[in-house]
């Protein structure tokens, strides 16, 4: 996406996962997902009809895809709002499902703080160079209360 659909808050996590994504197995479908991504955006509320979705990848007919991160229930500084733009960035430009797995960057509901904070370094090894093999059929992060 050019620099002007990127929201400055998202910018750095962008820049940080395609350097981690040329490092992994998804090298060759992220840099051609790159391609085809033409907006990143932060809203008060991700348009979806359940009112827990905090971010979505949307995939078009034509391709091109679209990320909507939800900007009111983290800080934007926070490590949880890592999580959602990474998590995103995983289905958008890694093609990768929903796992079943509390202690996953991909797990459709989103840790508690203590967990991130706790299992950081874990986590991105998992998110990275793990296996998700596990579908589940939606492609967005939810927020548990």
């Amino acid at each position: 996406p050019s620099h002007d659909s990127v929201s400055e808050k998202v910018r750095p996590h962008l820049a940080e996962f395609l350097q981690y994504c040329k490092m992994t197995k998804y090298a060759d479908k992220c840099k051609a997902n790159m391609q085809m991504l033409t907006e990143i955006v932060l809203k008060k509320k991700v348009d979806t009809k359940d009112p827990n979705i905090i971010g979505v990848c949307r995939t078009y007919s034509s391709g091109y895809r679209k990320i909507e991160l939800a900007s009111e229930y983290y800080e934007l500084e926070s490590l949880e709002f890592k999580i959602l733009v990474w998590h995103e960035l995983g289905h958008c430009l890694m093609e990768l499902p929903h796992v079943d797995d509390r202690l996953h960057i991909m797990n459709s509901w989103m840790m508690d703080y203590a967990d991130l904070f706790e299992n950081w370094e874990w986590l991105m090894k998992d998110f990275l160079y793990g296996e998700t093999d596990e579908k589940l059929s939606s492609c967005s992060l939810r927020h548990s209360d």
